[in-house]
């Protein structure tokens, strides 16, 4: 997982962090350490960000894969 590039995307999609834990149903804090431990989003986590940050399935296959 490339997480320069999830960053780069939540930045370029103007989201902030308590958006972002929002977008996956949990709280800041378990957002903060599944970005830090980018091995801990599951499938559910990855489906959820493609959408909500409007990724091609390039996008998301450069990020996630």
């Amino acid at each position: 997982m490339n997480v320069n590039k999830l960053k780069g995307k939540i930045v370029e999609k103007e989201k902030n962090p308590d958006m972002m834990a929002e977008m996956l149903g949990i709280s800041r804090a378990s957002y903060y350490r599944k970005l830090n431990n980018p091995e801990e989003f599951t499938v559910g986590d990855i489906v959820r960000m493609k959408v909500g940050l409007d990724m091609s399935d390039t996008e998301a296959c450069e990020i996630f894969l």
